[in-house]
């Protein structure tokens, strides 16, 4: 490897301090590459990779093996944690990623209406257990929750006044934690069964100091772990290198922090050359960045040619609607999710409720409506997440609720025997970490950049604001998705949001 002036000067900073480094690490810039690099300038050290994912943490493993790299190894954080936790007593093998409801209710033996509140009581306690707190408050109840928990009660109190239905709401929320409180007091290290953010937590409150056998933590992707990992990477008792993009923090809605911000060290290193996509793409991706940042990317002239292309949607309805596009056409698509797709669950459900098959409906924003007249009301009312009116776009596309599943069934029948190069289809979100040669954005990810409000005559409307005026996460989901193409992007709808800087920002630019 030859390093960058960027690369060399983290490589010189390691060995000029003791103290922890940050480092700022734009799309495509070598992240990877360079802590390996400093992994084998520092053979008489030892280096714990932490990987965001196993998928990292197979591919660093298979490049430090390619590099023969012996004082280097790689875990994921949970890999990291459940250690910890075995040292500390857990024995159990049982280990899962989810409880269901069904579990829920036979390990805490609810009975009544507490059976209902199950499932919300285990989304307050998985938020609870990827906080960095130490008790369960209503803090923890998430806003979809709420929302959920609000729009159960208006449905089955339909004579209850305003008044009545917050008050109940209020009481319901509250015996959802109680349960929620419960369900975690359940778990400890020598329960029969553990779930996976259960252990993660009982390690953050079990250790005072976090012991690190090794002398120095490559800490990945810090800009989207969870606050609890956050802070236990706090205390460590190794070195930390702290390696991220907050610009690519996109999980804000697990509850994740950005522990690139938090972290206090003198010592901040920057990537902004860019290899993995040509200079145009890294042209685009300044415009966007122009409001997010004061760093800008470099884009790389000799990026290689390869037959791989994807599709980036907002929205698994999005993804359902560009399969629904492409079919009965020459391109074949790999379809994210595969038969699985949450899609067509979501098809299946309003398909089922129009039938009158109200017990076959699955999805918990459906549960308590009986009829299409109800669901309509709510849609209106805006009580339902908005993707279920793309639903319902999508079904009258498909020809109505009659040929809905049939559709449905025809797509799937696609997702056999496809070649490598099939057009992948994809949410931004499961874009992350992935770069294919050519991207398309799909229009749905425009529909991000409104607002709604009420004009002069009491209607709703859709406003489209421009794109520093978005949220955040939506501002970093949309950069990430347009840094995923290496060699040709195609935006259609967006191209409003890549809007060209005024003097005084190229000046600022220019001067930074």
């Amino acid at each position: 490897m030859t390093p960058t002036k960027e690369q060399q000067a983290i490589l010189n900073g390691f060995n000029m301090t003791d103290e922890n480094i940050k480092v700022l690490a734009l799309a495509g810039t070598g992240k990877t590459s360079t802590l390996l690099e400093l992994v084998v300038q520092n053979p008489g050290l030892t280096f714990l990779y932490m990987a965001f994912n196993k998928a990292v943490k197979d591919e660093v493993e298979a490049k430090a093996r390619k590099a023969n790299i012996t004082n280097l190894k790689v875990k994921t954080q949970n890999g990291f944690c459940l250690e910890l936790a075995r040292g500390a007593g857990l024995q159990t093998r049982n280990i899962k990623g989810y409880m269901s409801v069904k579990d829920t209710v036979a390990r805490l033996g609810l009975t009544g209406n507490d059976r209902y509140l199950a499932y919300p009581a285990f989304q307050i306690m998985t938020r609870f257990m990827i906080s960095r707190d130490a008790e369960m408050t209503m803090h923890h109840i998430p806003k979809d929750v709420e929302d959920r928990i609000y729009t159960n009660v208006r449905r089955f109190g339909k004579s209850m006044d305003e008044s009545a239905i917050l008050r109940e709401t209020d009481k319901r929320m509250k015996s959802a934690l109680n349960i929620a409180r419960r369900l975690f007091a359940s778990f400890d290290f020598n329960s029969d069964i553990m779930l996976h953010d259960a252990y993660v937590k009982l390690v953050q409150m079990h250790y005072n100091e976090v012991p690190v056998t090794e002398d120095v933590v490559l800490l990945d992707e810090a800009q989207d772990i969870n606050p609890v990992f956050s802070d236990i990477a706090s205390r460590f008792t190794a070195r930390t290198i702290a390696v991220g993009d907050n610009n690519q923090a996109i999980y804000q809605f697990r509850g994740a922090k950005d522990y690139l911000q938090e972290m206090q060290t003198d010592q901040v290193f920057t990537l902004t050359q860019s290899f993995r996509f040509l200079p145009e793409i890294a042209d685009k991706a300044n415009l966007l960045l122009q409001h997010m940042t004061d760093l800008r990317l470099k884009g790389f002239e000799n990026v290689e040619e390869e037959d791989t292309s994807a599709i980036l949607c907002r929205s698994n309805m999005g993804c359902l609607t560009e399969a629904f596009n492409l079919l009965g056409t020459d391109t074949k698509f790999a379809l994210e999710g595969g038969v699985d797709n949450e899609g067509f669950k979501m098809i299946a459900d309003l398909v089922a409720l129009n039938e009158g098959r109200t017990s076959d409906v699955q999805h918990p924003d459906l549960k308590g409506i009986w009829n299409m007249i109800d669901f309509q009301a709510e849609l209106e009312q805006e009580l339902l997440n908005k993707e279920w009116k793309t639903a319902m776009r999508v079904i009258d596309k498909m020809g109505g609720f009659d040929k809905a599943l049939d559709v449905i069934n025809e797509i799937k029948a696609t997702q056999k025997n496809l070649p490598d190069n099939a057009v992948v289809i994809t949410t931004m979100h499961k874009s992350k970490g992935k770069e294919w040669n050519s991207v398309r954005i799909s229009d749905d990810a425009e529909n991000a950049f409104y607002t709604s409000e009420i004009d002069a005559a009491g209607r709703r409307i859709r406003v489209a604001i421009p794109f520093e005026k978005a949220p955040v996460m939506e501002q970093n989901l949309f950069y990430v998705a347009v840094t995923r193409a290496k060699r040709n992007l195609e935006v259609g709808l967006c191209e409003r949001l890549f809007v060209e800087p005024t003097t005084a920002n190229t000046e600022i630019a220019e001067a930074a």
